[in-house]
């Protein structure tokens, strides 16, 4: 049930975030769209060898697979705002009202999927918050998904304001 909520999650969002795709028109983006950090500085990924990027992206509330509250992060390996969705990429499913400082279990308490043509659901893994506030939400994620990929990213998201009708 789980991998079929996740694979409709990821093409709503698929689907979404193309109908509200900006056109470029050549202008630079305005300061307010350039997300938590600079254009082009990548920080340290932290201590962890294997680590990937720090990604950014954005983190949305949600309604979860029983219809009660959850979070969707959509991350990006670059910066982001809330007025421009990320078409295709890495997405996160949190089954949690809050965002508490722990570790999440994937598939468990959530799901994430590598969403291009076609979705790529995680089989197992971890979502560690390391701090939330109503502005953004930093942290980790460790999972492995049906293709074979192994992701161990860290994640620093700008919080977009929006509390969904659930239930």
């Amino acid at each position: 049930m789980g991998v079929l909520v996740n694979k409709i999650f990821c093409a709503l969002a698929l689907l979404l975030s193309a109908c509200l795709q900006p056109v470029d028109d050549g202008a630079p983006a305005a300061a307010s769209d350039a997300g938590t950090r600079d254009a082009g500085t990548t920080p340290d990924a932290g201590s962890r060898p294997d680590a990937g990027p720090v990604l950014y992206g954005l983190a949305k509330r949600d309604c979860g697979p029983t219809d009660g509250l959850a979070w969707q992060f959509y991350l990006s390996e670059v910066p982001v705002s809330c007025t421009t969705p990320i078409s295709e990429g890495f997405y996160v499913n949190l089954w949690t009202g809050s965002l508490d400082l722990r570790t999440f279990s994937l598939p468990a308490e959530g799901s994430a999927c590598l969403c291009g043509a076609f979705g790529d659901d995680s089989i197992s893994g971890t979502v560690t918050i390391d701090s939330s506030s109503d502005a953004g939400v930093t942290g980790r994620i460790d999972a492995t998904f049906h293709s074979g990929a192994v992701r161990h990213d860290a994640f620093q998201l700008i919080v977009c304001p929006a509390t969904p009708l659930c239930g």
